[in-house]
């Protein structure tokens, strides 16, 4: 008996949105967690715990856009200067307006992985809502910009 495709796997795991803040971080860095108001973007630095619950608590409102920041930052800004960890790669495919509108994610990450051989398979698979998220998570985060 062959072992499952990791792929098919993915659409089951029992992933909430503070789970998915979690993966692959340390505590020793900060979480961005951005959201849509009524007044218009907030966006804030948490630690991983309280990132953690934030999310949850953004996914129990039904927020309609939320972002998590995918590395970890020091300072108070999100700046490309303030990136103190890559937790991975990722790639942000919005494919709502393509001859690809009509797929699901699993039928748009089987195209895209059958048309790029080369790809290795990421290892989260996530909707986007327009499309979807590839992410290649590191086994362990990768510290720069030490200070």
């Amino acid at each position: 008996m062959s072992p499952p495709d990791p792929l098919q796997l993915q659409g089951r795991l029992p992933l909430g949105a503070g789970e998915y803040v979690a993966l692959g971080r340390t505590d020793r860095h900060k979480v961005w967690l951005a959201h849509a108001t009524h007044e218009g973007w907030t966006q804030r630095a948490y630690s991983l715990s309280a990132a953690v619950y934030y999310a949850d608590c953004f996914a129990s409102q039904e927020f309609l856009d939320s972002y998590a920041s995918n590395n970890g930052f020091s300072g108070i800004s999100r700046r490309v200067s303030g990136v103190s960890e890559i937790t991975g790669f990722f790639i942000d495919f919005d494919y709502y307006k393509t001859e690809y509108a009509g797929l699901d994610v699993s039928e748009f990450s089987d195209t895209v992985l059958k048309a790029l051989p080369w790809l290795p398979v990421p290892s989260l698979i996530v909707s986007s809502g327009r499309g979807a998220y590839f992410f290649w998570k590191f086994k362990r985060p990768l510290p720069i910009n030490s200070r």
